[in-house]
């Protein structure tokens, strides 16, 4: 990592040195009274590698603009419950750099996502250096905690990651408020996985977020059928589990 003149361009190489490869995920709720076979989602089209709402009614109308969803007709709520990209951060391989950024604000700031990008940076000071291994480490739900059946869409990704900041877009206005105990490394239990996964960081209890592109194209993907039962030992259990290919040329 960068600890002297850095600038913003060296900081951007040498960070998508590190995560290279993340976890597209998505949930649905399968509606209620429905009786769901996930073959016959599969065979008839609805459960397909895009790993849209397979309940949708083909009434459903929308447009998809710039990321923002404007419905054309009046539709119901998603049954989507999750939609994440999950960086694959391996914290026994990784380090993670603390900067502070500093700089005068740009007057088109609305052209840039990233807190930094919306400045005329004059400096990057490296805080803190340390390896994700002597994080404190904190536990999350993600898969639903709440009884019923589901559906989950995964795919493997090779990705592009920015420099991570704290999701409400705010600074540390002083490096002296900077403190190594308030970062978090949040961990989960992946439905049936044995093993914790590390899915992100926190500062102060506020997330960390990591802007990242997309560098492949969809190649395959798994659909799984599964329930939630708190009054079972196991509270997930497997349903059914099918992976789809895609037919287009890569």
């Amino acid at each position: 990592m960068p600890i002297e003149h850095i600038s913003w361009e060296a900081l951007l190489a040498t960070h998508r040195l590190g995560v290279k490869s993340g976890r597209a995920l998505r949930i649905f709720h399968v509606p209620e009274g429905s009786t769901v076979s996930l073959e016959h989602l599969v065979e008839s089209g609805k459960a397909e590698i895009s790993g849209d709402d397979p309940f949708a009614s083909a009434r459903d109308v929308s447009c998809e603009i710039v990321g923002v969803d404007l419905p054309t007709v009046s539709r119901p709520s998603s049954h989507r419950i999750c939609d994440t990209l999950i960086p694959s951060f391996e914290p026994e391989c990784l380090w993670l750099g603390v900067y502070q950024v500093s700089g005068t604000k740009r007057e088109d700031i609305d052209s840039f996502t990233h807190p930094a990008q919306q400045l005329y940076i004059e400096q990057i000071i490296c805080l803190d250096k340390l390896s994700l291994m002597d994080v404190n480490n904190d536990t999350c739900w993600f898969y639903p905690t709440e009884d019923g059946e589901y559906l989950s869409w995964e795919s493997q990704h090779s990705i592009a990651m920015e420099p991570g900041h704290l999701a409400d877009g705010s600074f540390l206005d002083d490096q002296d408020q900077y403190e190594r105990g308030n970062l978090n490394l949040l961990w989960s239990l992946m439905a049936k996985d044995k093993d914790l996964t590390c899915v992100g960081l926190t500062y102060m209890n506020r997330r960390i977020e990591w802007p990242m592109q997309i560098t492949d194209k969809k190649r395959s993907a798994n659909w799984t059928s599964f329930r939630a039962d708190s009054l079972v030992e196991n509270s997930y259990s497997e349903i059914s589990r099918i992976t789809v290919f895609s037919d287009q040329e890569l």
